[in-house]
């Protein structure tokens, strides 16, 4: 009888640790699960400690807006991390748009074609 108690206690001990455990991860992942906010570049601070795009602010880290070559009015898709301090930029694409008022990458593709492309012909 006295198994049985030891061997159900030890059975209660395993499942709530793994519930507990599955939380703090679920946690953790979600806290720094990254999105991604598209818009216009509307403010740079003057450290550019910051930007702001389509009215979220987005610290930035020193270095991030030279190095991306970042102006006010840029289409951007800025990839971002959710941390303690708030959104910070870990990524930017410019975005434009073509005649159709379809989005298109930096390169002014909608992206890879699927289909052969085109034979010269003789």
């Amino acid at each position: 009888m006295l198994n049985k108690v030891f061997a159900v206690a030890v059975f209660m001990f395993v499942c709530c640790s793994a519930l507990a455990y599955g939380q703090v991860s679920d946690e953790m992942s979600t806290k720094n699960e990254g999105s991604v906010i598209k818009g216009v570049i509307s403010e740079i601070s003057e450290d550019n400690s910051f930007i702001v795009v389509n009215g979220t602010k987005i610290m930035t880290a020193p270095g991030f807006v030279e190095d991306y070559f970042l102006l006010k009015g840029d289409e951007v898709e800025v990839a971002v991390n959710n941390t303690d301090k708030g959104l910070e930029a870990v990524d930017c694409n410019f975005t434009f748009e073509d005649e159709t008022g379809t989005d298109t990458d930096e390169y002014g593709d909608e992206g890879l074609s699927e289909t052969a492309p085109p034979t010269a012909e003789k």
